[in-house]
């Protein structure tokens, strides 16, 4: 396997895809598996949405990260339990937009060159 130039891993930097391809954005609303049921393995998910870009950490050690909520439609100003999500060029293989703030389905999917993180060399 050969290994990403350099711009392809700065091109990636900064961003995370869904299963399809595609980069998740702000106001993103997100299907994400949950669990698989133990009678007729039907599989459950939840629905989350991209709130905000956050940079977390100092220094060395800082990093992107996108506020992911819960949908439990709290005002604003109150305590939101959501987690952050790092953008860091990774593909989310149990995840899948199902709701864009613009039409999802025209983003460019990554290409597969695109979607390898870190430099082997």
């Amino acid at each position: 396997m050969t290994s990403p130039d350099k711009a392809t891993v700065a091109e990636v930097a900064g961003k995370v895809y869904d299963k399809t391809g595609r980069e998740i954005m702000i106001g993103d609303v997100l299907k994400v598996y949950h669990f698989t049921g133990a009678r007729w393995r039907k599989r459950y998910f939840m629905y989350k949405q991209a709130m905000r870009e956050a940079t977390l950490g100092e220094g060395e050690g800082k990093a992107d990260y996108f506020f992911v909520s819960h949908l439990n439609m709290v005002t604003e100003g109150q305590r939101d339990d959501g987690y952050y999500l790092c953008r860091d060029g990774s593909v989310l293989a149990d995840t899948e937009i199902v709701q864009g703030l613009d039409w999802h389905h025209d983003r460019p999917r990554a290409r597969a060159a695109h979607l390898t993180q870190g430099d082997e060399g």
